[in-house]
């Protein structure tokens, strides 16, 4: 029967052309067979009437394609939010890598400006400097040599007066004798002069200078070896009584002690030549203790004075052997190097005179004394010219 309706034009024609012109059989035919055209539009009520005239299984079918349909909705929209997602999240991810990396150029750019950016600058200067340098001392040559003159003729002048310096006083090691004594030791040195840049005293030098001592000093007053010196001396004094006994002359003529005397009248130089005749009466160590004594006081009476400690006189060889237990250059030498650590070599100096009167051997030269204890006058030279080399520039003094 389709057979022969389909192959019947007139029939086609008049009732197979106007039905396929219809939306019935755009509606219909798609149903019966289970599916729907993608495109179409299909109003409700038409769309319930169909669904009406469905068979149940189509109805079933329908419901399953609907309920397909909906899940590949969800799944399509699942998968644009993953994507959505995915396209936060590497968003992200470039956006935090880009953030490390400019920080981290941001470190490097920055301590490139710490570390290097100074280097530069200072060799930039360096080399601007060189050449303002270069300008500038073309420009200050006059100057410099104006500046050059003027310490030039500083120097030159001071070139003419010694250096200050502070002096040093050195000894020299010696063989050890046996000592039978409590009263002294053998040190095995003996002292050196206090080494200095000395200048040789000119004749008003000694106008503000002290001898102090017993009768060698006394010797230097009677022959009046420094002329304008004062001299506050007496023969056979010692250590012990030198600063109590009334030896010291005032102008007025009037005697008085020498602590008294040094608070009125102000000295530059002082020298002191005094313990020969104490050699059995203390101890190296009392000796030295009275000494210090002695020395402190006049330090505080006469503070810008220089102190001279003058050794004390070598004796005899003949004299030494007379008076071993007492009076012998062991015992002297002793307490010569015990005073002379007094020597600071800034205000206290020490001079050693025996060394232009003794032998080898530490004995007084032969013919230079007749008792073995004093100097013959005649030799009294040596001491004086020795003094004169060895005075203080005046630049020393305050």
């Amino acid at each position: 029967m389709p057979v022969l309706i389909l192959c019947n034009r007139k029939l086609n024609v008049k009732v197979l052309f106007p039905i396929l012109h219809t939306k019935v059989f755009f509606a219909i035919i798609p149903r019966l067979r289970g599916w729907r055209l993608p495109d179409m539009n299909y109003d409700d009520d038409y769309d319930l009437q169909i669904k009406r005239s469905m068979k149940p299984g189509n109805e079933k079918i329908a419901r399953k394609r609907e309920s397909e349909r909906i899940r590949e909705e969800k799944r399509v929209e699942r998968e644009i939010r993953r994507k959505k997602r995915n396209k936060v999240t590497k968003g992200a991810y470039i956006f935090s890598t880009i953030t490390i990396i400019l920080f981290f150029l941001m470190l490097g750019v920055g301590a490139y400006f710490i570390f290097f950016t100074d280097l530069t600058i200072s060799f930039g200067e360096t080399e601007a400097a060189e050449d303002s340098v270069d300008e500038e001392v073309a420009e200050n040559e006059e100057e410099d040599e104006d500046i050059s003159k003027k310490f030039t003729d500083i120097f030159t002048k001071q070139d003419d007066k010694p250096k200050k310096k502070k002096g040093v006083t050195n000894y020299v090691e010696i063989p050890k004798t046996e000592v039978n004594s409590d009263m002294y030791s053998d040190p095995g040195k003996y002292a050196l002069t206090t080494e200095y840049d000395y200048v040789t005293a000119d004749e008003d030098y000694y106008r503000d200078a002290l001898f102090i001592g017993d009768s060698r000093i006394e010797n230097f007053r009677i022959h009046d070896y420094f002329p304008g010196a004062t001299y506050y001396c007496k023969v056979g004094i010692g250590i012990s009584t030198i600063m109590s006994e009334r030896i010291a002359k005032l102008p007025n003529g009037n005697e008085t002690t020498i602590p008294e005397a040094l608070k009125s009248t102000q000295f530059k130089k002082i020298y002191i030549m005094v313990g020969v005749n104490n050699m059995g009466a203390h101890t190296t160590a009392e000796f030295f203790d009275v000494y210090l004594d002695m020395v402190t006081t006049i330090q505080n009476l006469q503070p810008d004075a220089k102190i001279f400690i003058l050794s004390i006189m070598h004796v005899s060889a003949k004299y030494n052997d007379h008076d071993r237990g007492l009076t012998n250059n062991t015992n002297i030498n002793d307490r010569n190097v015990a005073i002379s650590t007094l020597a600071d070599g800034e205000n206290i100096f020490y001079f050693n005179l025996n060394q232009l009167i003794v032998e080898d051997d530490g004995d007084l030269m032969k013919g230079y004394s007749n008792d073995g204890l004093h100097l013959k006058t005649e030799y009294y030279y040596l001491w004086v010219d020795y003094i004169n080399e060895h005075a203080l520039p005046a630049d020393d003094f305050k």
